[in-house]
């Protein structure tokens, strides 16, 4: 195949994760795989140019600059021999949606990567976008999520079902393991010494993720385990960091919870970890959940996305913003035994990035077929 991945850039997300995921493995079977982005730099453009795929701009230069990036788009795929046009979130989805017209024969197919709420907690703009994403959807030759719950969320507000198919993420299991140096030292870092317990979150400081429910839950666990420590890793507004600090503190956790911001080591993050847990209050396919099973720590999770899909029988699972329940099952969990290569063994059978690779693969075969 003559594949092109578009995405808004290559930041360091989990989407482009992902798409520099897809993009390796299709190019490592063969496959004449390039990259276009709305706009440059970005850490995963680094990984794609080690490996041998070209990454090219549109030349967007800002949120209503389209007519410019729609004809370079149209131009680099004209007679290039291009089969495949895979695009990556809502504003490469619409654009590509909408040029399948003048593109011949190229196949456009939608990665949608979200399970976002429902249209009533939308304003007014919010819904009319939808319904115009809904429509634009009927333009898609093939529609692939990262979940179940993606797949049903979007097929309930208007997307074809039969074009509409969930192919999980894909888990780098040779940098996510159990083994790896270092264990030690970052939970000295982070204030859990021998003998303690450290219980975290891995993920981006954001409302959906919800923290607030964490910082509570871990208060009330604190409240029976004193010598209990938690931290938070990843990244956010400043803003939001200061609030959730000042609630932290408000909760009795200052000195048993660090804010210990973005790891450039995040499988190293999972395994300083002794439980990691999942307080979203909306999510499709978290990768975090996934990724701390490779590293062999057990989860606990909310009852959102594919999250209790993913941890199936080896984790606790309870309901979004209960920060009481979250507590006792973080306590539970911790009183159970664990054992890594069970958890590592799933992810293995189910949620890696060959398995990925080989469903996607097989699906863009398909429709040039």
């Amino acid at each position: 195949m003559r594949v092109v991945l578009l995405a808004r850039s290559l930041g360091s997300g989990g989407t482009e994760r992902q798409l520099c995921n897809l993009a390796t493995g299709l190019r490592a079977r063969g496959h004449e795989v390039s990259v276009g982005v709305f706009y440059r730099g970005g850490s995963f453009e680094a990984t794609l140019g080690q490996a041998g795929i070209p990454v090219w701009s549109l030349g967007k230069k800002g949120r209503w600059d389209t007519v410019g990036p729609a004809r370079s788009l149209v131009r680099r795929l004209r007679g290039s021999g291009i089969e495949v046009l895979y695009s990556f979130l809502t504003p490469p989805n619409a654009l590509a949606a909408l040029l399948r017209p003048v593109l011949g024969r190229v196949r456009v197919v939608w990665g949608v990567r979200s399970c976002r709420k429902e249209p009533a907690q939308y304003g007014r703009a919010g819904r009319l976008a939808m319904a115009l994403e809904s429509r634009l959807s009927r333009l898609a030759h093939r529609i692939i999520t990262n979940s179940e719950a993606a797949r049903n969320f979007y097929v309930g507000r208007g997307f074809p079902a039969e074009r509409t198919i969930a192919i999980p993420n894909g888990i780098d299991l040779a940098v996510f393991a159990p083994d790896g140096g270092g264990r030690a030292a970052l939970r000295g870092q982070w204030g859990a010494g021998d003998g303690q317990v450290l219980v975290g979150m891995v993920a981006r400081l954001d409302p959906l993720k919800d923290h607030p429910t964490f910082l509570r839950a871990a208060a009330l666990v604190a409240q029976r385990a004193p010598e209990m420590r938690f931290v938070c890793v990843g990244e956010g507004d400043a803003d939001y960091r200061r609030e959730l600090e000042s609630l932290a503190g408000q909760c009795g956790l200052t000195g048993r919870l660090r804010w210990a911001g973005g790891q450039a080591d995040v499988a190293g993050a999972y395994r300083a970890l002794d439980l990691h847990v999942s307080a979203s209050c909306s999510e499709g396919f978290p990768n975090a959940v996934a990724e701390a099973m490779a590293c062999g720590v057990p989860n606990v999770v909310t009852d959102v996305g594919d999250s209790a899909r993913i941890v199936g029988e080896t984790g606790q699972v309870v309901a979004p913003r209960n920060p009481a329940a979250l507590a006792e099952a973080i306590l539970e969990a911790l009183a159970r035994s664990h054992d890594p290569a069970f958890l590592r063994g799933r992810m293995e059978a189910e949620f890696s990035l060959d398995r990925m690779v080989t469903r996607t693969e097989s699906e863009l075969l398909g429709l040039l077929d």
